[in-house]
């Protein structure tokens, strides 16, 4: 495939998933590890995506728009190298690295156009708004949403158009120590995702479990695949036996309650 196809089917790919993103689903659609297997399999190896999701949704875990703060652009991100390693044989050590480089620059690029593009709008909204034209803001609204994921897509076409030398010749006039520092930065981050995951979902009736399954899989070797079942089932089962209890609990206050009519 040229550089050319490479880059438009890619493209397509991302603008088909921003658009669905922005009218239909959450954000969580436009995460590694959803866009790289359905790129891969577009692009006729799904292994290769798949296993490019996997590293890069570990290595951005945790990142998340929290107040002004300015996150990794994992969606442009993982689909620029998810093209790149299976359309231009970017090896996949070379393509995490660059995915952080990528992100960094791609929230910036994301940023500016969200301020200009969707800024510029702001007065058209608030005529629409002001003499209570409510079907032209809705019309509004889904232009801007329609039109805004184009930006983006045209940086992700220039990009893999440029293709993985351009990139690795790019990479290779950045400073040694730069690139040194990117990829300690790449190998933390996966821990630092963890960790505030962590942050936000420990808690000490649910620290039994986590140990569980970390020993379970150190120590005694089971497959990561079959702790992932054996986790579906043991929350299944949590689920369904708290929902069990709470039929109980309205039971019995039901009952409580005809009793005091009785007696009252």
């Amino acid at each position: 495939m040229s550089a050319t196809s490479l880059a438009i089917t890619a493209a397509i790919v991302y603008f088909i998933f921003s658009e669905v993103s922005a009218f239909y689903a959450h954000n969580f659609i436009t995460r590694p590890i959803t866009v790289c297997p359905v790129l891969g399999m577009v692009l006729g190896d799904v292994t290769t995506g798949l296993m490019l999701g996997a590293n890069l949704e570990l290595l951005f875990m945790g990142i998340t728009n929290i107040g002004g703060s300015i996150p990794s652009d994992v969606f442009l991100a993982g689909t620029i190298v998810t093209a790149l390693v299976i359309g231009s044989g970017l090896d996949m050590e070379s393509a995490i690295v660059l995915a952080t480089a990528i992100g960094v620059v791609a929230a910036i690029w994301s940023l500016t156009v969200r301020i200009v593009f969707q800024g510029a709008l702001v007065p058209i909204f608030e005529k629409y708004a002001a003499a209570a034209n409510d079907k032209a803001y809705t019309r509004l609204a889904i232009i801007g949403n329609a039109i805004n994921p184009i930006f983006s897509t045209i940086l992700v076409f220039a990009a893999i158009a440029l293709g993985a030398d351009a990139l690795t010749n790019l990479m290779a006039s950045i400073p040694e120590f730069i690139t040194r520092g990117l990829q300690v930065a790449s190998g933390m981050m996966p821990a630092i995702g963890l960790g505030l995951l962590m942050n936000m979902l420990w808690s000490t009736k649910a620290s039994i479990y986590f140990f569980f399954g970390f020993a379970a899989t150190v120590y005694l070797g089971i497959n990561m695949t079959f702790m992932v079942v054996i986790a579906i089932f043991i929350t299944l089962m949590q689920v369904y036996n708290e929902l069990d209890l709470r039929d109980r609990l309205k039971a019995v206050a039901g009952s409580a309650g005809e009793e005091d009519d009785l007696f009252g």
